[in-house]
């Protein structure tokens, strides 16, 4: 743990930030409590919440959320995804002038090691880095991408571009600042409105069309990448948990490293009892219908239903295996190096399944 931590923005000229709401604190409080506890990390971090008067992690420091105000009310926002999502757009506001460089992270992410290489990053006069949006495994039905590719044209973003997903952002906070991404951000979404889909996200892709700079998933390997042998190449940092299942929903999510994460540093932080209190009743469901499933799969309907799952899981993942092994192929990513992208390549096609 790194108890001696300079004051924030004077020591350090970089800087990691989540912003969160009073209900999802919990989650902020462990991935923060998880970068703090870096000894070796060259940066700050920082929470920015609803109020300042919630107990900080050690080494980290909670700020009051300046700009919800800012959001205009034309911004879409759901229970999933509620407007803390639009706090992001005004990181260089936030942040001031005191730091050079930032990483955002959503609250549903876990750490497998340090961020430090980001700050050294050539990020090639790009004003942001990111990693593209996992969403085009999901998307093999051609009826499906041909509405998506029309929508996303609609809301002036190309579909045939970098498509990033915005759970993870490393920015030049003087680019932002200098290209006034919040106003943009807020001009785009009072012209859309309910139109956008994807909310911020599709808001972030459509002010950094064509300027943001790709970067492998490593730093953001997002759900629908794990099991399929990819983290053996890849060594993700980045973790990110975004699908419906999460590892604090210990009740029906398998037990593994992600999981025993949180349970350990919720144990210790001021909210025990945020797993127990944070579970749903179709948790209890989920988990009762795969137990008995387990339990009736020498059934042959049963199991021939598991095996459908298994053949649709091994399509997705290998649709997601073929297009990072283009990317590293063709050099595609800035923070893979043209000695390594070849060897990587190959030994991600090796993992694809069946013929």
């Amino acid at each position: 743990m790194t108890a001696n931590t300079p004051p924030l923005g004077q020591a350090r000229e970089n800087v990691v930030c989540l912003f969160t709401s009073r209900a999802y604190y919990p989650l902020a409080y462990v991935l923060a409590s998880q970068i703090a506890a870096d000894a070796a990390r060259t940066y700050d971090v920082v929470v920015f919440a609803d109020g300042a008067d919630l107990p900080a992690p050690l080494g980290a420091s909670v700020r009051r959320f300046e700009f919800a105000d800012k959001i205009p009310s034309t911004a879409p926002s759901s229970e999933r995804m509620p407007r803390i999502a639009y706090y992001r757009l005004f990181m260089a506001e936030s942040l001031g002038a005191s730091y050079r460089r930032a990483v955002y992270l959503d609250s549903d992410i876990t750490l497998n090691s340090s961020l430090n290489p980001l700050f050294s990053l050539d990020m090639r006069g790009h004003p942001v880095a990111a990693v593209q949006d996992c969403g085009f495994v999901k998307r093999s039905d051609p009826a499906r991408a041909q509405a998506r590719d029309e929508y996303l044209r609609g809301v002036g973003i190309d579909p045939k571009g970098f498509y990033f997903n915005a759970g993870f952002l490393l920015a030049d906070l003087a680019d932002w600042a200098r290209l006034g991404i919040s106003e943009r951000a807020v001009s785009l979404l009072n012209e859309f409105g309910e139109r956008l889909f994807g909310m911020d996200q599709d808001t972030l892709n459509a002010v950094f069309a064509g300027a943001a700079l790709e970067l492998s998933p490593r730093w953001n390997f997002q759900a629908p990448y794990m099991g399929c042998g990819l983290e053996s190449v890849l060594d993700p940092v980045v973790f990110h948990h975004l699908e419906k299942l999460r590892p604090w929903h210990d009740i029906a999510y398998p037990p593994d490293a992600h999981s025993d994460t949180y349970k350990r540093f919720l144990a210790a932080s001021p909210f025990p009892d945020f797993i127990a209190n944070a579970r749903e009743r179709w948790h209890y469901t989920y988990a009762l219908k795969w137990r008995t499933r387990r339990a009736l799969g020498f059934l042959p309907s049963v199991r021939k239903r598991i095996e459908a799952e298994k053949r649709k899981a091994a399509g997705r993942h290998n649709l997601a295996l073929a297009e990072i092994a283009a990317k590293l192929a063709s050099g595609a990513y800035a923070d893979i190096g043209a000695a390594d992208a070849p060897g990587l390549a190959d030994k991600t096609r090796a993992l694809m399944i069946g013929p």
